[in-house]
């Protein structure tokens, strides 16, 4: 199995993926796994690239980035 290399400064992790299936979805582990703040995975990248706030090392939003105000009509009733 390959290891990881980090997808922003391009180190090798030095680990391989771990794979699980659980009868109907493949699952992917490893600690450099990120995922965006709903669960969508970004990618491969070590914690310095995470953690930095460098746009060129790790260019995804780790913030709520919903914000229902542009989502267009809401489904509660309004208390006018």
């Amino acid at each position: 199995m390959d290891n990881v290399i980090c997808r922003g400064c391009g180190k090798d992790s030095s680990e391989p993926v771990a794979k699980s299936f659980d009868g109907e979805t493949m699952h992917y582990h490893h600690h450099w796994i990120r995922y965006d703040h709903y669960g969508i995975q970004t990618g491969m990248y070590c914690d310095k690239c995470y953690n930095s706030n460098d746009s060129s090392l790790y260019p995804y939003r780790k913030d709520d980035y919903y914000d229902p105000a542009y989502a267009g009509e809401m489904l509660e009733e309004e208390d006018w």
